[in-house]
């Protein structure tokens, strides 16, 4: 578990940086929606969010070595402003499998999808690929960058509401947050508005005082 010294904001100083720490730690903490590996079942799949933070696969890779699922389901081309995947890897997909696979994950048990290029893309392409595939879940364990996790779920909610979900956060430290991560994090509550009203993610409810929270460090 991190503690409160590992979120912060680099622009802040003093008792200011101080309160951002505290206010940060809160936010990051109501995004990251998961369950430690003890309060995770047994489920039908490991689904895996497209990203190019390669500890995802780490995490989805750990929670595969310990029984949790016997598949991995990996969606994601690239971000959509990008018109190739990362670091020389054709797919974002291919890229987490490769380090999923180096980790010890048998490359056969692992299910590609690599055209999603955002959330909602993943979740209705990375379903289908899976049930192509012969994996029809009833539960999925979610794997994705950290604050993405609550988004991720509701979008899942909505989309295919007879899975139960668990999602599962990677250990995070104070390098996590740069200034561009902070605005992502910040970006969440935004887009939770957005999609709900595009029909793309169910209703997120953000309780008042995480909404205080974010103001705070606006």
């Amino acid at each position: 578990m991190e503690t409160e010294g590992d979120y912060f904001n680099p622009r802040a100083s003093g008792n200011i940086k101080d309160m951002i720490n505290s206010d940060l730690k809160s936010i990051f903490e109501f995004l990251a929606q998961s369950e430690p590996d003890t309060g995770i079942p047994r489920c039908d799949a490991i689904f895996v969010f497209g990203t190019t933070t390669g500890q995802v696969a780490g995490q989805a890779a750990h929670l595969y070595q310990i029984g949790k699922a016997d598949h991995l389901i990996i969606s994601g081309k690239h971000r959509h402003d990008k018109t190739e995947g990362p670091f020389g890897f054709a797919s974002e997909a291919e890229y987490l499998a490769s380090i999923a696979t180096n980790a010890g994950v048998p490359k056969d048990t692992i299910i590609l999808e690599r055209e999603a290029i955002n959330t909602y893309e993943n979740t209705i392409f990375g379903m289908k690929a899976a049930r192509d595939a012969g994996i029809d879940p009833k539960n999925l364990i979610i794997v994705s960058i950290p604050y993405l996790l609550r988004r991720a779920q509701a979008c899942f909610a909505k989309n295919f509401p007879e899975i139960k979900t668990y999602g599962s956060a990677m250990s995070v430290n104070e390098d996590f947050f740069t200034p561009y991560r902070i605005e992502r994090i910040k970006g969440e509550f935004p887009r939770f508005k957005k999609y709900a009203e595009a029909g793309t993610i169910a209703p997120v409810e953000v309780p008042q005082e995480i909404q205080r929270k974010v103001a705070l460090i606006q």
